[in-house]
């Protein structure tokens, strides 16, 4: 094989054990602006332990988080708008789901179930900015535009 040939370098795949992850955040500041990179990584290693069905959310089409995580994207009903919600956190909704068994929340009717269902996502997200983007009678184009 020539030595002028151009190779391709194996890429070294960073340590995936959480606890390696969780000292290497403690101690290790990063380059700048990457911080909010090297907490999503460590997200990779966290699992939801319990899981709502049918959630109630607004008239509006969900579309992403912000790079860093802290808000949500959505669009409005009418596809004019955009809706900005911020993320309240895993914590928000622990005083709804404490006392609930299992690990899933079904399509049950009773009065807890619903009043959960209800109150999730306003628990989780609150509304920060209603943005007009389109005017006159024009509307977004949900699947096309990237955020």
């Amino acid at each position: 094989m020539d030595d002028d040939t151009p190779t391709l370098k194996p890429r070294r795949i960073q340590n995936q054990n959480v606890v390696h992850r969780l000292e290497r955040r403690r101690i290790c500041s990063g380059r700048p602006g990457a911080q909010w990179y090297r907490v999503r990584c460590f997200h990779q290693n966290l699992f939801p332990n319990f899981t709502v069905v049918n959630v109630e959310k607004p008239p509006c089409f969900l579309r992403k988080f912000s790079p860093d995580g802290r808000c949500f994207i959505a669009f409005s009903s009418d596809q004019t708008s955009l809706e900005i919600y911020e993320y309240q956190g895993c914590q928000a909704a622990q005083d709804l789901l404490r006392g609930q068994e299992g690990e899933t929340l079904l399509t049950a009717n009773d009065q807890r179930s619903l009043n959960i269902r209800g109150r999730l996502f306003e628990r989780f997200f609150s509304l920060l900015h209603v943005t007009n983007v389109a005017s006159n009678g024009e509307h977004l184009n949900r699947s096309g535009l990237r955020l």
